[in-house]
């Protein structure tokens, strides 16, 4: 897969040999080229690039104003400077400023060398960073769609913690059995059922968590009157974004007549 960039530099026989000595050390990489700051904003807002290589010093503003800009617009892409001007205070303030690296135009293989990897790994972090955020924001639409689930659906909800305790229930749940809120939250799944099924639960959850998911899964559970009923479970594991067990989400389904009636 290619690497486009966007190299902006007002002094375009620099800018040739760079673009010539990076193509040489990673072919997978295109350029597109301009010399002026303002110009770059507008390229940058209309298209998009994996990196930008930017001047410190160019007609209109300079580099650092540049990425300054493209900040305050959202466009989140990775800068590296490469520039005439070897000043520690500019490089302090670039990297501050949240520039990925800084380099000097210097001439050879190895400098070269060091500037296409550290476009690689700005590439690497960005996608990186991207993916981060569209699993945060899958797992921010999906927890919405499992609250509007439980909120609204006819059948018991719950969520249990990495323990097995609960963290919600929904309404439909308390009808079922007959508990308030306060009752619930907090407390072990298994102390809500006769001992025989508390003990399958110490087994079968941690398999729940390993298995991402259960079907059909049955239990007794006890009412807050003392009646036994008979609930069948579907669910699945819900994830942090580094991939972390969060929660278990699961629907119930009071079956005690379906059950009395195979009897």
């Amino acid at each position: 897969m290619g690497i486009s960039i966007l190299h902006i530099d007002d002094d375009q026989a620099s800018s040739a040999l760079i673009q010539r000595a990076l193509s040489r050390t990673s072919p997978e990489m295109t350029f597109r080229w301009d010399g002026d700051g303002f110009a770059a904003l507008d390229i940058l807002s209309a298209s998009n690039f994996d990196c930008v290589l930017s001047d410190y010093q160019m007609p209109g503003m300079n580099g650092l104003e540049l990425m300054k800009r493209t900040r305050e617009l959202g466009i989140d892409v990775p800068f590296i400077f490469i520039t005439g001007q070897g000043n520690e205070d500019i490089a302090r303030t670039a990297f501050k400023m949240g520039a990925f690296d800084y380099f000097t135009k210097d001439i050879g293989f190895a400098h070269f060398h060091r500037i296409a990897n550290s476009i690689g790994q700005a590439v690497k972090s960005r996608q990186a960073e991207l993916e981060r955020i569209n699993i945060q924001r899958h797992l921010i639409e999906s927890e919405q769609r499992f609250r509007i689930l439980y909120e609204r659906v006819p059948v018991g909800y719950q969520s249990l913690d990495e323990n097995g305790c609960f963290i919600e229930v929904n309404q439909a749940w308390l009808d079922i059995l007959g508990y308030t809120r306060d009752q619930v939250i907090g407390r072990w799944f298994g102390d809500f059922m006769p001992p025989a099924s508390a003990e399958m639960v110490k087994i079968n959850f941690p398999r729940f968590k390993a298995a991402g998911e259960v079907h059909g899964v049955e239990f007794d559970m006890v009412r807050s009157d003392g009646a036994i009923i008979h609930a069948v479970f579907e669910g699945r594991i819900g994830y942090d974004e580094k991939g972390n067990f969060k929660q278990t989400h699961c629907v119930l389904s009071d079956i005690t007549g379906r059950k009395n009636y195979e009897n």
